[in-house]
């Protein structure tokens, strides 16, 4: 996906559960929220693990993507 393509999102806007497209990890990710040292934890959403994101460009992910997760 170009990041062109989505509307860009704040982290600081981000919900619990929302699901969005990371230019970092090139793939859909779904938010848990914040960790103890203030960073935004997200869950991959097609495959086992977690990462954490401070600054970076996340976009809403297309509308069939949102769909599918």
């Amino acid at each position: 996906m170009h990041t062109t393509e989505g509307k860009r999102l704040a982290l600081r806007d981000l919900v619990p559960e929302q699901i969005i497209w990371s230019d970092r990890w090139n793939c859909c990710l779904k938010y848990v929220g914040k960790d103890f040292d203030g960073d935004h934890l997200f869950k991959f959403l097609h495959k086992d693990g977690y990462c954490v994101i401070i600054e970076t460009a996340v976009y809403e992910p297309p509308s069939l993507l949102k769909e599918l997760a």
